[in-house]
């Protein structure tokens, strides 16, 4: 009889956020005039984004870095649980759902032109922001539960160049497309 191979914690994490994509665009397709209802909110938010004097922009990038950071500290203390194999779990659900919804939103607004405008949209800070992910999950599969201060100050500062990026390198990019 063939043994079945035991599924790694990554593999796991890879299938949830798969399952995460097709779910997320199931139900964009499903919510589809909804979701076209509510494409002007996106739209503005595109457009405001770009219109920002300096001053809303200094507010902006510390209000995103504010936020970045709390979601810093909320996935870094589920990796410190017992529970950090399920939690990681459940975030790469919601992140792959939430991915493929904002895909589906800006490609029902852009069009063919879509996928670029969603990679100059989200690339910037995904430069940063995908590694702490990636280094944080890796650290929820660990059972050792160790607190790592260098690693997470190096993931603070990774974090806040994201919120840089994602404030004054994005609208520079949805400026040119």
């Amino acid at each position: 009889m063939k043994q079945i191979r035991n599924i790694s914690y990554q593999d796991r994490l890879w299938l949830c956020f798969t399952a995460g994509v097709i779910g997320g665009t199931v139900i964009a397709n499903l919510l589809r005039g909804e979701l076209q209802s509510e494409v002007g909110y996106f739209h503005t938010l595109f457009q405001s984004g770009q219109r920002l004097g300096r001053g809303e922009q200094y507010r902006l990038c510390l209000f995103v870095i504010r936020q970045r950071v709390l979601e810093l500290l909320g996935a870094w203390m589920i990796s410190m649980t017992v529970f950090s194999v399920v939690g990681y779990y459940v975030l790469a659900v919601l992140a792959g759902s939430s991915i493929s919804v904002v895909m589906a939103v800006i490609t029902m607004e852009k069009g063919l032109s879509g996928l670029p405008f969603y990679l100059a949209t989200v690339m910037p800070q995904a430069c940063f922001y995908v590694p702490v992910c990636l280094i944080l999950a890796s650290w929820g599969g660990d059972d050792s539960r160790k607190i790592h201060l260098l690693g997470t100050a190096v993931l603070l500062g990774l974090t806040i160049a994201g919120a840089f990026a994602e404030v004054y390198l994005s609208p520079v990019l949805q400026r040119v497309l």
